[in-house]
């Protein structure tokens, strides 16, 4: 990480922005009592909007990202440093349909609370162009949710539940 600063700064004269991004999908596992305590040792910086899809492990990791964001805020914004997160929902990855076993059209009829709309690489990147404007100036300790809705609504239940029509 420090080269990768040093480097920056050394090409443009300083760093204005930086985006940790990293995925690991474990093996499945349906048990909390089938983890060993190096799986939650891992370290996941960018976080997720669902819960009870991935191991424990991943879980914790993804959610205790979204508590580091907040620390981190405290902790930097006296500097003027800005610290947010973005968590997603599914999006159309190979590790992903390889997680849940999914073929492309499985993954295509994936529940989106949109109509008409899945979750794309492009609006990952706008919301985190958006926390690294000038547009978020006042924004930090933030997990900005691109789920389409996802995580406020339960699709099967409810007075604006989808038919299957």
């Amino acid at each position: 990480m420090e080269n990768a600063v040093n480097m920056a700064v050394a090409k443009f004269g300083k760093l204005d922005v930086m985006i940790n991004n990293a995925v690991v999908i474990d093996k499945a596992k349906q048990s909390i009592l089938e983890n060993d305590a190096t799986e939650f040792e891992r370290v996941i910086r960018f976080s997720s909007c669902l819960g009870g899809i991935a191991t424990h492990a991943y879980t914790c990791s993804k959610h205790g990202i979204i508590r580091l964001t907040r620390n981190a805020a405290v902790e930097l914004g006296r500097y003027g440093i800005r610290i947010n997160c973005v968590s997603t929902y599914f999006i159309q990855m190979q590790a992903g349909r390889d997680f849940f076993k999914m073929d492309d059209k499985e993954a295509n009829s994936i529940y989106s609370n949109l109509k008409d709309r899945h979750l794309e690489f492009q609006d990952v990147a706008n919301a985190l162009l958006y926390l690294a404007s000038d547009e978020s100036k006042y924004v930090s300790g933030h997990n900005l949710l691109v789920d389409g809705g996802f995580t406020v609504t339960n699709p099967a239940f409810g007075l604006f539940a989808q038919s299957k029509i």
